[in-house]
């Protein structure tokens, strides 16, 4: 598995998923993260804001 800074490509698959916002800590680490691309940081974002 690969892991940038604590954060796995696991985990990004992990916060992508979890429509319901069940892990908010994970999906702040992983949108956070500099190396996530956008298309997948504005939805993470978004998620958040709600």
């Amino acid at each position: 598995m690969i892991a940038l800074a604590g954060v796995s490509v696991h985990d990004a698959h992990l916060a992508m998923s979890d429509r319901h916002l069940t892990q908010p800590d994970l999906v702040r680490a992983v949108a956070e993260h500099p190396a996530l691309a956008e298309q997948w940081r504005v939805p993470l974002l978004d998620r958040l804001d709600r």
